[in-house]
């Protein structure tokens, strides 16, 4: 248990410093893309609670284009690819988790995310436009039966940084959450009654355009929000602060309910790989992020 603890905490010192260097990539980490270039910048996010719960280590290994399956998330070189731990962005930036890149060249992509035994739990494909920022979230994938094998499941959001209006915050959201049923989106008013700010109920995976307010209903100095599934009794609440041009996603993630998995633990002989039962307590909530 000591060695692991030891590997851990190297993996959250590397986390710290790594810069992604790759064929398919540009070495610089920015929020800006090269002037005259037709890069595509990523930025990655793990809302899996159950990645954080497979094996206590909290975090996912991701290649981009090529798996190394001799190596494992604990010697990985981290200077070529990310790691993501649940609940916070690759690479890391200042700020309300404000979005730093890592750019890419356009086009096609392969990613595979791995657990902590470099077991390929999620292999799938990103296209990403010339000039674009996207954010790739790594999420819990609904089930309909506990005690399965867990599953996953990626999601591309692109920001297209076109700017907010002047006086006025934009807010978009992303329901990421596998069992809370779909949300309706509200806005607390002074006088604490409810807007809705979408025109439907934001389901599973789903990604609302930006909504843009004013400071009408700023109370202490926080625009205050409440996401709601009536029939399930979901209410959620958060608030992002009032800061003109600013732009920010509210990430529903986490579960309503306590939920059981079977994940990786390691491997067997033959390569196989060997699953372990394990509890995720319900956390449903709201992140906040800043997206530019």
């Amino acid at each position: 248990m000591k060695k692991y603890l030891n590997k851990y905490r190297a993996l959250l010192c590397a986390c710290c410093l790594l810069v992604l260097v790759f064929t398919a990539c540009k070495k610089q980490v920015t929020a800006d893309l090269p002037g005259g270039q037709q890069d595509a910048a990523l930025n990655f996010f793990s809302a899996s609670d159950v990645m954080a719960n497979a094996t206590g280590y909290n975090y996912s290994a991701i290649y981009v284009d090529k798996f190394q399956s001799k190596t494992t998330p604990y010697d990985v070189n981290y200077s070529t690819f990310p790691v993501i731990a649940t609940g916070f962005d690759y690479p890391r930036s200042a700020g309300i988790l404000s979005y730093a890149y890592y750019n890419y060249n356009k086009g096609s992509h392969k990613l595979f995310f791995t657990d902590s035994s470099n077991t390929v739990v999620l292999d799938t494909t990103l296209q990403v436009k010339p000039r674009s920022f996207n954010c790739v979230y790594f999420a819990d994938a609904p089930v309909s039966l506990q005690n399965t094998i867990a599953s996953y499941k990626m999601i591309s959001v692109q920001e297209d940084r076109a700017g907010v209006p002047a006086g006025k915050i934009g807010i978009r959201f992303i329901n990421l959450s596998p069992d809370a049923g779909a949300l309706t989106c509200n806005l607390i008013n002074s006088d604490g009654s409810l807007s809705n700010m979408l025109p439907d109920q934001l389901a599973y995976g789903q990604v609302s355009p930006y909504v843009y307010l004013d400071n009408t209903n700023v109370a202490t100095g926080l625009i205050n929000l409440s996401m709601n599934n009536a029939e399930k009794g979901v209410a959620i609440l958060t608030g992002v602060p009032f800061s003109n041009g600013r732009a920010y996603v509210i990430v529903i993630t986490g579960f309503f309910n306590d939920q059981q998995r079977r994940v990786g633990s390691g491997k067997n002989a033959d390569g196989s790989t060997i699953y372990t039962s394990v509890t995720i307590n319900k956390q449903l909530r709201a992140i906040v992020r800043n997206s530019y």
